[in-house]
């Protein structure tokens, strides 16, 4: 099966996004992958991102744009993927999942925070059901996700990029690979099929 038929699009749907996406704008388009390409314009017809929170890191990577960075980009430290770079994106889709990390992790510290959100559930006979949702909500929606920004710990999913001759080379975007299992095998010998003829240089 073609990418494209893997994505559930056209190379008219490729022309168009890559043609008239204002993402683009300062970018070298040659040094972004078939790949990349594909999984974006499919994003983009799905509404399954939005797409200029990928673009706006290549810009910000390629230091032609905003600078819109989750976290520092960095170096992949254990093969397979030892050698190739990632940067964060992030779409607001992910919001949930930054809340969800945030309160597991105060959980596991046992902190003043989660002391509160006790005291809150324990003390809930104060409030109407009304009031309670909202002083919820604001409790752990808000200010788990305000805690998140403020330790500059907003986590996305990641740009895969290879670097050569001080330039980059955009190669696809990816789910966080599993500490233990074999995600980074299964990106990494992707990869290398389906953008090594491409950029061979990046692979050897």
């Amino acid at each position: 099966m073609s990418i494209l038929n893997e994505y559930g699009i056209s190379n008219d749907d490729v022309g168009v996004f890559k043609n008239d996406n204002s993402g683009f704008v300062g970018v070298n388009k040659n040094r972004i992958s078939s790949l990349l390409y594909a999984q974006l314009a499919s994003a983009s017809k799905y509404r399954l991102i939005n797409t200029f929170s990928v673009t706006d890191v290549i810009q910000g990577l390629e230091k032609v744009g905003r600078v819109r960075f989750t976290k520092k980009e960095s170096q992949f430290k254990h093969p397979p993927l030892k050698g190739l770079w990632k940067a964060h994106y992030f779409d607001a889709s992910f919001i949930l999942k930054n809340i969800s990390i945030e309160w597991i992790k105060l959980e596991r510290k046992n902190s003043k925070p989660i002391k509160q959100l006790d005291t809150m559930i324990n003390n809930r006979s104060n409030f109407t059901p009304k009031s309670f949702a909202a002083h919820s909500a604001d409790n752990i929606v808000i200010k788990g996700y305000n805690n998140r920004v403020n330790k500059k710990k907003i986590t996305g999913e990641w740009l895969i990029y290879g670097k050569h001759k001080e330039k980059n080379y955009y190669l696809c975007i990816a789910q966080h690979s599993k500490p233990g299992s074999d995600d980074d095998s299964q990106i990494y010998n992707f990869l290398r099929t389906v953008c090594g003829e491409e950029f061979p240089f990046l692979f050897t």
